[in-house]
């Protein structure tokens, strides 16, 4: 199961970063071309949640206990991240970068906020 939650979280995260590097005036921004990453990402947010099983953390997971016993917290964790990640691909089909970026940040902060909760340091 763990091999599996990497796998997706390694595949948002080739997803998310392109869009910060463009966000961050380290690429050019191509509006569909961004539009696009956005939308996949958009489709991405979606996969992880099934994988959080009672019982799943084992091997090298870094999903820390509270998952399973403040699932109301995590699941609003979860829908906090597809609301930004919805809006950020709103915006990126609208192409108003100012607009992009608070989005951006948006969504950067609703994947540190649960990963400050949920997830433990390296091992």
């Amino acid at each position: 199961m763990q091999n599996i939650v990497s796998k997706v979280s390694n595949e948002i995260i080739i997803t998310f970063e392109p869009l910060g590097l463009v966000v961050r005036d380290r690429e050019p921004y191509r509006k569909e071309a961004f539009a696009e990453q956005a939308k996949t990402l958009q489709t991405l947010a979606r996969d992880p949640w099934p994988l959080f099983v009672p019982g799943s953390a084992v091997g090298k997971s870094r999903a820390k206990a509270e998952i399973w016993s403040q699932p109301d917290a995590f699941k609003k964790e979860q829908q906090g991240m597809i609301a930004a990640v919805d809006a950020l691909a709103s915006s990126a089909q609208a192409g108003d970068m100012k607009d992009i970026r608070a989005k951006y940040a948006t969504l950067a902060n609703t994947c540190k906020s649960c990963h400050d909760s949920f997830r433990s340091a390296p091992r």
